[in-house]
């Protein structure tokens, strides 16, 4: 049986966390998809992309509940549901798929392996005055909150203009060697300006982060 983990967070977000175990055939047939997502499986030359694909898409029909799911994107690659019955959002790194879904709010997630390659590149996605909001102590697991909530809120709005360094800024927070908490953020992009919560969790050497 695969793996779920459920969480309902406020006001009727929901986000779902899938360890991918499973064959590619077994995963094939618990999603049964129709033919025109069976050749997007088949374009994936990985297997481990195409056990990610059926991933994502598992744990949306779970928790959407809906048999004859389908997923389409818009114009700048973002997921939605042609049925509207609510917002998604979807994330996959290794073994494991991520989903987020809401009927109120535009919702992002991400999830990723906490590593040390991302100290070489934390000045492009980072501000300075964020910079020093990630210094030493627990320097890996701050970057990746920041990395994952900004990956996150960049799903919410899809434009590939937005720039992760210059509009997406994320408050200092005290960390408290905490596993689970929230954080906040504020996304400024051609003149608009949004203010945004971010809901992060590390477990197992990975991090994952809602943001709403």
């Amino acid at each position: 049986m695969p793996l779920i983990q459920e969480k309902k967070f406020c006001d009727g977000i929901e986000v779902g966390l899938w360890h991918i175990t499973e064959t590619y055939q077994t995963l094939l047939e618990l999603l049964s998809p129709s033919p025109e997502d069976y050749a997007v499986i088949q374009s994936f030359k990985h297997p481990g992309r195409q056990k990610q694909w059926l991933g994502t898409r598992l744990l949306i029909k779970t928790m959407t509940g809906q048999n004859d799911l389908r997923i389409c994107y818009d114009a700048n690659g973002k997921p939605y549901l042609p049925s509207d019955c609510c917002n998604i959002s979807l994330s996959h790194s290794g073994v494991w798929a991520a989903a987020a879904c809401s009927k109120r709010y535009r919702v992002g997630i991400d999830v990723e392996q906490i590593r040390s390659r991302i100290l070489k590149v934390k000045e492009r996605f980072l501000r300075e005055d964020e910079l020093i909001a990630v210094s030493e102590p627990f320097q890996l697991e701050k970057l990746h909150i920041y990395w994952s909530g900004k990956e996150a809120l960049f799903k919410i709005f899809g434009s590939p203009a937005i720039d992760f360094r210059t509009d997406i800024f994320i408050h200092s927070f005290d960390y408290l060697c905490n596993p689970d908490q929230t954080c906040q953020a504020t996304l400024s992009h051609e003149g608009i300006i949004t203010h945004h919560t971010l809901h992060y969790r590390i477990f197992d050497g990975w991090m994952l982060v809602l943001a709403y």
